[in-house]
Order: C-alpha cells, then structure tokens, then sequence
C-alpha cells in the first residue's frame, strides 16, 4: 500500500552509494520508518496508512540530507578517476625508460639526448607524480572528514541565496543597499564625468547629474531604507509572504521613481544627445526589470500566503 513511497524515498537516499552499502542503509532506513510509522498511527488509534508514513519520512528529513550521514561512492569515482591518471602518467613514464634504452642500444651516437631522458625527464615525471598524489590525498583526507564536497556546499549555497528569508541572502541584500546609500548621498554630485563632442564646440567634462537630482535624493533614501528593513523581517516574521507583499510595494515605488527620472530628467542639460538617449534607453530597461520585479515578488506573496 505505502512500499513505493518508502521505495522512492530510499531509492533517492542510496542513490550514490555502493551497492553493499545501499543494501543495508535501505533495510535499516526501512525498519525505522515502518516502526515509527506503527509508533505513530498506534498513538492517535488509527492503522499505519500512507498519511503516517509520509508524515514519519518527512520529519526524517530530506533524502539529501539522509544521504550526507552515510559514505558515498563520490569518494571512490574520483579516486577510480585519479589512478587512471596516475597509470596514464606511470605509462609514459615507462615509455619514455623504454625508449631511452632502445634508443641507447640501436643509437649509442644519440648518447646525450638518451641521458637526458634517463636522467632528467624520467626523474622529473617521478617527482611530479609523488607531487601530484600528495595533494591529491590532502585533499581527499580532507573532502572525507567533511559532510558534502565543495560543489555539494556551493549548490547548497546558491540554493539558498534563492530563498527569500536566507540570512545570507538578506545580508548581501542589507549590505549593497547600505553601501548604496552611502554612495549616492556622498558622491552624487562627484559622479565621473561624461566627455562631450558637441559640433565645433570644445571637448570638455561635464558632470553626469543637474542639481535638480538633488530633488530625487530624499526618495531614493527612503526607498533604500525600506528595502533594507522589509529585507529583515524575512528573518523576523513567520508569515514570509507579508515582506514579499511589501517587496512587491516597494518595486512599484521604485518604478514611479525610475520613470519620474525619465520624465524629468535630472542630468547635465550639457550632455550629447547620444548619451541622453543611452540614459533614457537604460533607466527604460531598468524600470522594465524593476515592473517584472514587482511581479515576481506579487506572485511569491501569493504562493508563500497560500501555502502558509
């Protein structure tokens, strides 16, 4: 009734593991669940059904995070694929002893080059692989003691960071947003400047923004400032679609901004009608992306209210 949702969930926990190794993870992985599933059906007077079971394999854990407690065969694949370097390495080192020694038989004229095969580039490729197999055991003596390898810990992180309410994800997001802050309240008007070629009028360096950008500081502050608190409360309130809602808020602000920016065009009256097009043509996209923001955040308040 319920042994193919056992059987898939073992199946995906075993997955890299060694044969002998999955065997025995699987009747042990098994014996538990069945147990605490009869465990757990006996304490509210109902028969084990496939609800029990699933509610005992998903306090478990993930399979992932089952598979990480036991030895898998990663290991013994990249040690498999590190001797059949080493034997490719030791063959032409054999090659190259082999050649030397015929050539000094057929060729005794060919003394020196022989010689130097025999004593530096044979040598030499000995030394490189005792070198190359030290590190190599470094590194897997210390893979070993770790509970996933560095690529596992790496997707782990960037799945992670595509969690709204990851700490990691909320300080990057506090950090850029305050050096941000900082930034354009201290050197908006030090913005490097932008050369002019205008007809017959001379080349010169012009300031990016007007002194009317100055209007624009005060809201720009306060959007950055929101951001950075509804970016926190992922860490502080249970129901995350309230600070997904507020993002989604916060993108539509941002928006009205960008095109208020568009429209009113806060930048040196000096510039070349090129570059006012360029900025006009990016603050566009970006107010574009920033729509699409908005609704990707809408859409998530949506999921997360849903599935609260």
């Amino acid at each position: 009734m319920y042994d193919k949702i056992i059987d898939d969930y073992l199946n995906d926990v075993t997955r890299d593991m060694d044969p002998k190794l999955k065997s025995d993870v699987k009747r042990e992985l098994k014996t538990h669940i069945l147990d605490s599933a009869e465990a757990l059906a006996s304490e509210r007077y109902v028969p084990a059904d496939e609800n029990i079971v699933r509610e005992v394999i998903s306090k478990m854990g993930s399979p992932k995070e089952i598979a990480s407690r036991y030895p898998s065969r990663k290991g013994s694949k990249k040690a498999k694929e590190f001797m059949d370097v080493l034997k490719v390495l030791a063959g032409l080192i054999v090659a190259f002893t082999i050649a030397g020694i015929v050539m000094t038989m057929i060729a005794p004229e060919l003394g020196l080059p022989v010689h130097l095969i025999l004593t530096g580039v044979v040598p030499a490729m000995i030394i490189a692989v005792i070198v190359i197999s030290i590190i190599f055991a470094i590194i897997y003596i210390y893979e070993s003691r770790l509970k996933m390898t560095y690529e596992e810990k790496i997707k782990k992180m960037n799945e992670n960071l595509e969690k709204p309410s990851s700490p990691i994800r909320v300080a990057i997001i506090t950090i850029c947003n305050l050096v941000f802050l900082a930034v354009i309240n201290l050197y908006w008007d030090k913005v490097p400047a932008i050369i002019v070629f205008e007809g017959d009028k001379p080349t010169g360096i012009v300031s990016l923004f007007s002194p009317d950008f100055a209007t624009f500081i005060p809201y720009i502050n306060m959007l950055i400032i929101a951001t950075i608190i509804v970016n926190l409360l992922y860490l502080l309130i249970k129901s995350k679609w309230i600070p997904s809602a507020l993002e989604t808020v916060l993108g539509i602000a941002s928006a009205i901004l960008i095109y208020g920016l568009i429209t009113m065009f806060p930048f040196n009256p000096e510039l070349i009608s090129e570059i006012v097009l360029g900025i006009k043509l990016l603050l566009a996209f970006v107010l574009i992306m920033t729509l699409f923001g908005a609704v990707k955040n809408l859409w998530q308040a949506i999921i997360l209210a849903i599935g609260k």
